[in-house]
């Protein structure tokens, strides 16, 4: 996406967001080469510095926070799909708190699953969820039950071109 619009408004708004944001030195560019290519047009950036593993994870975290504030607007908004949160572990959870809370992150949305019966009071997930909400951010619950057998038997025949007495 970023590579066909380099010319564009948007692409030239993104890229003085991004300036904004980071400037032209931070290692962040180690990590994602591809933006400073962007940034710049040099193409002779390949391969990312081994030294963004030594950054701290708040420092990681952080700079997240800062790109996904820098590319998202009315524009480009970005929805992230995350599935299975139930299995998240808290590292994973803390980043989404962070994501879903910066209020310089603009135009962002999380679409997120897990299964309801496997998230209690008690888990991490359940803790998000409360903070969020006790944060004013508007979530919105949609209970899928399981799928009928005659429903998977229809998504199978449309995928394989069978018909359905065949699946």
């Amino acid at each position: 996406m970023i590579a066909e619009s380099n010319t564009s408004d948007t692409s030239k708004s993104m890229k003085k967001r991004l300036r904004d944001a980071f400037g032209y030195e931070n290692g962040l560019y180690e990590a994602i080469p591809h933006l400073l290519v962007f940034l710049q047009g040099d193409t002779s950036i390949a391969h990312p510095s081994p030294t963004m593993g030594s950054k701290k994870p708040n420092q990681i975290e952080f700079m997240l926070c800062r790109l996904i504030g820098a590319i998202t607007s009315d524009e480009i908004p970005v929805i992230i799909y995350l599935d299975d949160l139930q299995w998240a572990d808290q590292a994973t959870l803390d980043l989404i708190g962070m994501l879903m809370l910066d209020p310089n992150i603009q135009h962002f949305g999380i679409l997120g699953c897990y299964r309801d019966n496997e998230v209690d009071r008690r888990h991490p997930l359940f803790g998000l969820l409360k903070a969020v909400r006790l944060n004013g951010i508007d979530l919105t619950e949609i209970h899928v039950g399981p799928i009928e057998r005659e429903s998977v038997n229809s998504i199978v025949s449309d995928a394989l071109c069978l018909p359905p007495s065949l699946c």
